[in-house]
């Protein structure tokens, strides 16, 4: 089974939208606050060249960063 993680920030309307649409679609995923994690927001710069979230991983593989769709 493929582990989707969802990498948030504190406050960012972005995130709560992506989080809302994977929990409605029934996706089971790991939500990673760059916020409260320092090691997690400077992974997902290195590897991902993120300056932005939400980022979403699915099997350490980067899906996009940023999110418009969904509720």
């Amino acid at each position: 089974m493929a582990e989707l993680k969802i990498y948030t920030k504190t406050g960012c309307p972005f995130c709560e939208k992506a989080l809302k649409h994977y929990r409605e679609e029934g996706v089971d995923f790991v939500e990673i606050n760059t916020s409260e994690d320092e090691q997690a927001r400077q992974y997902v710069a290195e590897e991902f060249g993120a300056d932005r979230v939400p980022i979403i991983v699915e099997d350490e593989e980067l899906v996009q960063i940023g999110f418009a769709g969904g509720g």
